[in-house]
């Protein structure tokens, strides 16, 4: 046998096999056999994968919990816009703009109002509720709510000039308001002294403005 020829590694079960075969173990063959069994081991070992960041994962399921909460809420519970549309049109009935047409009647307020998608309807609880009625009826002109064309109805009262509003009703863009249809009282709230009731009946928005 070459002496200058390098040892071969030997494999660990021929080595661990030679080594318990023998009589006695010293104390280097044994320090020996647990250097071959630790590199074994180490051998053998898959692969660790590198450990997950938990709160990676967390703030990922936090975040998708949020925003369909978010989503959740747009969707049940409409931005409700009655006080933006009382603003508007409280403010609209104090300029008291000159009237597009005069009539006494609610005949000559629908055949005025031909450019709208809605023809303009009597309301039973402006009679009933308000006790506004055609005898009080000064004319009308046309105004907007929202960006919506509406119709604007001016009743002399006896506290002084109330502005009726009439518009197409749509959920999306007005809110919630509530329905004389569904038995509901309608909205009401001050807005510069002002009374401002609001609801929907016949499928219309209809805002009275008057002084209290």
């Amino acid at each position: 046998m070459n002496q200058n020829q390098p040892d071969t590694p030997r494999p660990f079960r021929e080595a661990v096999n030679d080594t318990v075969q023998q009589p006695s173990l010293s104390e280097q063959q044994l320090e020996h056999l647990m250097a071959l069994q630790q590199q074994a081991i180490h051998h053998d070992a898959p692969e660790t994968p590198p450990p997950r960041n938990p709160w990676k994962w967390r703030w990922a399921v936090a975040s998708l919990m949020v925003i369909g909460l978010s989503l959740s809420l747009l969707w049940t519970n409409p931005q409700d816009y009655s006080r933006d549309i009382a603003l508007e049109v409280v403010e609209n009935h104090l300029k008291l703009k000159p009237l597009d047409v005069s009539t006494h009647s609610m005949q000559g307020i629908q055949e005025f109002f031909t450019q709208l998608d809605f023809s303009p309807s009597r309301s039973s609880v402006l009679g009933n509720r308000f006790l506004l009625t055609d005898r009080q009826l000064l004319g009308g002109r046309y105004c907007s709510i929202k960006g919506d064309t509406a119709a604007q109805i001016r009743y002399q009262s006896d506290t002084g000039v109330a502005t009726f509003y009439q518009v197409d009703y749509h959920s999306e863009r007005f809110g919630p308001i509530p329905g004389i249809d569904k038995n509901e009282r309608p909205l009401a709230m001050n807005i510069k002294g002002l009374n401002v009731s609001m609801w929907v009946e016949m499928g219309l928005l209809m805002v009275l403005i008057e002084n209290p």
